[in-house]
């Protein structure tokens, strides 16, 4: 077992649980009604429920991406970016196997557990992955229509999780900007690293400033 692409299935092993807590009804919320309801009935008012939604809802992307596809391809994210990126062959693409780790251990999983507790990271997070989402439709759509790893998850979850929980969060106008700014810093080191002028371990770092961004802005 490589942990470098088998940790998809353990990030959908542990979002197992995560997704069971989200059936069970939050006993408080920081709306502005804090009397509990019924289990479905204000779940789209209901932010404490879309904080914890958050991180659970992305690790279902990220199996997408890394894990398999809805085309049974294993770890098929990797070469579909590196082919964009004018690589054909994946082991000279700068997004190998370790900063593709830095991405989602990073960027992602600090953030959307540090979402569960903090509304504007929750913000931010639903942010990033609306402008995530777009990453994926519209290069489907421009050369296509065609499927992409992470496209199914979406259409599912992206896109209407980001419209229902930025509307019960606020916050949409600064959430959008900060997923914008943690896609420019994250594509602008890519087109740096493709033309030889940023290390793997500087692309690794820059997660880091990546999570570090989203999570204070």
């Amino acid at each position: 077992m490589s942990l470098l692409q088998d940790w998809p299935f353990v990030a959908l092993l542990a979002a197992t649980p995560l997704l069971i807590e989200l059936c069970k009804p939050s006993n408080y919320s920081l709306s502005v009604d804090t009397k509990r309801q019924s289990r479905w009935s204000s779940l789209l008012k209901d932010q404490t429920w879309w904080m914890r939604a958050a991180l659970p809802m992305y690790l279902l992307h990220e199996f997408e991406e890394h894990g398999y596809d809805f085309l049974g391809r294993r770890y098929a994210f990797q070469p579909y970016f590196c082919k964009n990126l004018g690589f054909e062959i994946v082991e000279a693409c700068p997004l190998s196997p370790l900063v593709v780790l830095f991405v989602n251990g990073t960027t992602v999983w600090v953030t959307g557990f540090a979402a569960r507790n903090n509304i504007r990271i929750a913000r931010s997070f639903y942010g990033f992955a609306f402008i995530n989402g777009l990453t994926h439709v519209i290069p489907a759509l421009v050369v296509g229509p065609a499927y992409n790893p992470g496209l199914v998850t979406t259409w599912l979850l992206f896109f209407p999780g980001a419209f229902f929980a930025l509307q019960c969060l606020g916050g949409a106008k600064r959430a959008i900007a900060a997923g914008v700014l943690c896609h420019v810093v994250l594509m602008g080191s890519m087109k740096l690293a493709a033309k030889g002028l940023v290390a793997e371990w500087v692309l690794c770092g820059v997660q880091v400033l990546n999570t570090i961004l989203l999570i204070v802005f």
